[in-house]
């Protein structure tokens, strides 16, 4: 099983609220429209947007009651707590269902995920932690997007991990305060790799297709701060090549007349 956890900013400190929930709602409908059906999304907010469309079952919706973030900082705490909430309510899931354990996906509420994910994970998936070959970066307002390679050195929706029940979130905001290296899925993707493959070894392969479409906007808590896109991160991708939008309609249920 696939479990996607999403964590979507609250209305009070965004500064367009329409545009996140539009973004928001695209990011679902990707995330949603995976091949295989042995996925669910868990998606934390302060509120719940106005949805485009109706889900079943596998969508579930966390309010939190947290403190509004202000800063940036505030902001990167707040995108943490929400995870964890996420994880704290797949734990739960899986232990009625009487799983042992799940690979889990992170997803910013702006990026866009390949449809055939799910499916990777259910009939191919034999390592604990599973990095992107590759994937996309799009500008918003553009009719193309970027290829990039090491999209995870970017973007955070690039991880599929392995978590066991026992490894998950157990009580909520103390589990993140006291016992953060013991819940190995930090959502700093910085941290990721060094902390899972160089020191604790865990397996490691790459899916062998790109999982990701990572979107710059005005809107991303990053971008908030103009941590992505500055001139180091811009050189790892300004040389790549240029696809149009619509070689990937399908796989990424995205069409440059659909927010864009």
């Amino acid at each position: 099983m696939l479990i996607f956890c999403i964590p979507l900013r609250s209305k009070e400190v965004s500064k367009n609220w329409n545009k996140v929930s539009k973004l928001f709602n695209r990011t679902l409908e990707s995330v949603y429209n995976q091949t295989n059906p042995d996925f669910r999304v868990f998606v934390a907010c302060h509120q719940i947007p106005t949805l485009d469309r109706a889900y079943d079952d596998r969508v579930q919706f966390i309010i939190v009651n947290t403190k509004i973030p202000i800063t940036y900082l505030d902001m990167m705490d707040d995108k943490d707590s929400k995870i964890y909430h996420c994880q704290n309510a797949a734990r739960k899931y899986l232990i009625e269902q009487n799983c042992e354990g799940a690979y889990f996906m992170n997803v910013d509420s702006d990026d866009l995920i390949s449809c055939k994910i799910a499916d990777f994970v259910a009939n191919k998936a034999t390592k604990q932690v599973y990095t992107s070959r590759h994937g996309y970066i799009y500008f918003e307002g553009l009719t193309y997007m970027k290829k990039a390679r090491r999209l995870e050195r970017t973007c955070g929706s690039c991880f599929v991990i392995y978590l066991s029940v026992n490894q998950l979130p157990h009580n909520d905001q103390g589990f993140l305060l006291n016992n953060i290296d013991k819940c190995p899925f930090t959502p700093h993707h910085s941290d990721i790799w060094h902390k899972l493959i160089n020191i604790k070894k865990w397996s490691h392969g790459f899916i062998p297709f790109a999982t990701t479409i990572y979107i710059v906007n005005n809107v991303n808590v990053s971008n908030f701060a103009n941590h992505q896109i500055g001139k180091n991160r811009r050189l790892e991708y300004r040389f790549e090549l240029r696809r149009k939008i619509s070689h990937y309609e399908k796989e990424f249920n995205i069409n440059q007349n659909t927010y864009l």
